[in-house]
């Protein structure tokens, strides 16, 4: 049996089916700045030939980050997704499904071809001025303990591996571990809130995690659409995550502010359960954005 060779930055039965026509889980609108909303079926949204695939020593391409992980991933994420979307005062999470909610934001920020230009952009420029990065290496290689005598030769070998691999088609697969990792890390330290909306809808895109990206995921408040009606927030807070998520009802003005920041964020394409005027004009007047993933 053939391996499926399209695979999904958005996956469609853990995520881009809450915001589907009708809840029906079978198609979407998409936006496009400069063009009319269309509705396109989940299986052609968030997708890209191999994007998974590994190239083994033998040059042959490797679906096991696809198999083992995402999918797996994508199965785990289902439920709780459903429970994000139907909860009325609020979610309670085991240790593990807090896990996979944590994994879940990590991958949709991680996934997206914004991040993923932005990291091989990174890559370019620390191969290209390397005297930029060495007080930031040096103080990560400090904190993590590391001897002064030997950051040195740690800062030379990291610059090596990015020399390495930044060139290559799997950078982004092969960095994806420690991003994952730092990420995952950084989440834990978050208070989550659901915010609800009765009579708004919740529009996604295709970088569905909005943050600032001046201060890095660490530092700033992280926006994740989960569903035509719900907007998952993580606010940094001295007192660390939360097990027990509370939910709370916005207005349609909150909503519309928060469909403002998913907007802003959006590479190209924007996703939701129907066609609005507004939103296509609102759409219309954002740009592509810049992003500084450095401290990310």
């Amino acid at each position: 049996m053939s391996e499926p060779k399209r695979h999904h930055y958005l996956p469609q039965h853990a995520y881009l089916r809450f915001f589907s026509v009708n809840a029906a889980g079978k198609k979407v609108f998409q936006y496009q700045r400069g063009g009319r909303p269309f509705t396109t079926n989940l299986r052609n949204v968030g997708v890209e030939r191999s994007l998974y695939s590994l190239t083994d020593p033998a040059g042959r391409p490797n679906q096991d980050l696809e198999k083992l992980v995402l999918s797996r991933l994508d199965g785990r994420t289902a439920p709780i997704m459903q429970r994000l979307n139907q909860e009325e005062n609020q979610v309670v999470l085991s240790d593990d499904e807090l896990d996979v909610l944590h994994n879940i934001v990590t991958f949709a920020l991680l996934r997206t071809p914004a991040f993923r230009d932005a990291l091989r952009r990174l890559g370019s420029e620390l191969i290209g001025n390397p005297d930029r990065f060495y007080p930031t290496m040096r103080a990560e290689l400090s904190a993590l303990g590391v001897p002064e005598e030997k950051i040195e030769s740690h800062v030379e070998n990291a610059l090596q591996h990015v020399r390495e691999v930044a060139s290559q088609r799997d950078y982004w697969l092969i960095r994806v571990g420690r991003l994952a990792t730092r990420t995952n890390d950084a989440l834990r330290l978050k208070r989550v809130e659901l915010l609800v909306v009765d009579n708004e809808m919740i529009v996604t895109s295709d970088h569905p995690v909005a943050l600032d990206y001046t201060r890095g995921v660490l530092d700033s408040d992280l926006v994740f659409p989960v569903g035509s009606r719900r907007v998952l927030v993580m606010q940094t807070a001295t007192g660390g995550g939360n097990s027990v998520l509370p939910i709370r009802k916005i207005s349609a003005s909150d909503a519309r502010q928060l469909n403002k920041q998913t907007m802003r964020h959006a590479e190209n394409f924007l996703y939701a359960e129907a066609a609005h005027e507004k939103i296509r004009r609102l759409f219309d007047g954002t740009i592509k954005p810049t992003r500084l993933t450095r401290r990310t």
